[in-house]
């Protein structure tokens, strides 16, 4: 890991020499102004030496998008003395930059900086869009060589995940703070009042063997906002929750959020499903899985999103703002609870 005499970690995989003075010089205006940034006394967009920071995210950190001349960067700083998030991320960029330097289509940021000590991390603008932008915007359009450029997307992001997880199997690394099983059970204490459907997830909980897999490094958030697609590249971000765990809490996630594109008024889910197919045999190629661990953890997530949203939240629970049929939900739901998962997967996944 290659570090600044200041402190700061250099985490890019190659930079060009304007990029680099460039960061260098945001990093200095950050590490002097730290305690204004960190309470957003700046307001809503301000100017340092002619850097603009203009504040798009405020809470447990401040996310800032930075611009210098044509060049941008979204800096992350911590809100408080916590710095397990910004450990995350220095552990997920440095595990990216020694194992993909080689991997063609991964899209690597040009420039990062982070530092612990002072909290913060500052990455340069990825181009692209998060994937599941793609995926909607797709499975809608009616062209179909658009639809065949995002099923080859699909197919390279499952083959990077599986990169990341087969590669991550000895890398020593903190332990996941919480897995999806662990998760569930929280949730299910904290429901005041249960339904039925609530009480079959918990009755399906406690009858449920060991979730227990073998170890691999895990993103810890692998939903489609922390993946990047632009052309033919595929990035992931937002490492915050980095650590060993089991892969197939960062599987389920990217299978659920598709699956559930099935119980969504009008989508054209047929279409989606051939993307999940896509992505798993993608996955496959490079570290092969369990399906049945596999529908048993997405079991898991979709649970766990029931729980929080309809017990918890006393809310509904769309797919990128379109409602979930009903009769589709609590069929999905029954199925689950049936361990009919893997009936739902296409079949070149089973």
């Amino acid at each position: 890991m290659k570090q600044q005499n200041n402190g700061l970690t250099i985490l890019s995989v190659g930079e060009n020499e304007a990029i680099s003075r460039q960061t260098d010089t945001i990093c200095l205006l950050i590490e002097n102004h730290i305690d204004s940034l960190r309470s957003c006394a700046l307001g809503k967009k301000g100017h340092l030496n002619g850097v603009s920071f203009e504040l798009l995210q405020q809470g447990r950190n401040a996310v800032y998008r930075v611009t210098a001349k044509e060049n941008i960067w979204f800096l992350k700083v911590v809100c408080s003395e916590h710095r397990k998030g910004i450990e995350g991320e220095i552990i997920g960029y440095q595990f990216i930059r020694d194992n993909f330097r080689t991997l063609g289509y991964y899209l690597h940021p040009e420039a990062v900086r982070a530092s612990l000590d002072a909290g913060y991390i500052l990455v340069s603008e990825i181009p692209g869009q998060q994937i599941n932008y793609h995926l909607y915007r797709t499975c809608f359009h009616p062209l179909a060589s658009g639809f065949d450029m995002l099923r080859e997307n699909f197919h390279r992001c499952g083959i990077i995940l599986g990169h990341f997880h087969k590669s991550g199997q000895d890398f020593d690394s903190r332990d996941l703070k919480s897995g999806l099983a662990n998760t569930l059970q929280r949730r299910l204490t904290r429901v005041k009042k249960h339904d039925k459907m609530s009480e079959q997830i918990a009755a399906w909980y406690e009858a449920s063997d060991s979730f227990e897999t073998e170890l691999s490094i895990v993103h810890g958030n692998c939903t489609f906002r922390n993946i990047f697609s632009h052309q033919e590249k595929v990035a992931l971000l937002d490492f915050e929750t980095i650590g060993r765990g089991s892969r197939y809490n960062d599987l389920s996630r990217v299978c659920s959020d598709i699956l559930l594109t099935r119980v969504a008024l009008f989508f054209p889910w047929k279409r989606a499903l051939k993307l999940l197919g896509d992505f798993l045999t993608g996955y496959r190629s490079v570290y092969p899985y369990d399906t049945e661990m596999l529908t048993r953890y997405i079991s898991l997530y979709i649970f766990d999103r029931y729980v929080q949203v309809y017990r918890i939240k006393n809310s509904k629970e769309t797919v990128s703002g379109i409602p979930y049929a009903s009769g589709k939900y609590q069929w999905l739901l029954t199925q689950l609870l049936a361990n009919n998962g893997s009936s739902l997967l296409p079949p070149a996944a089973v």
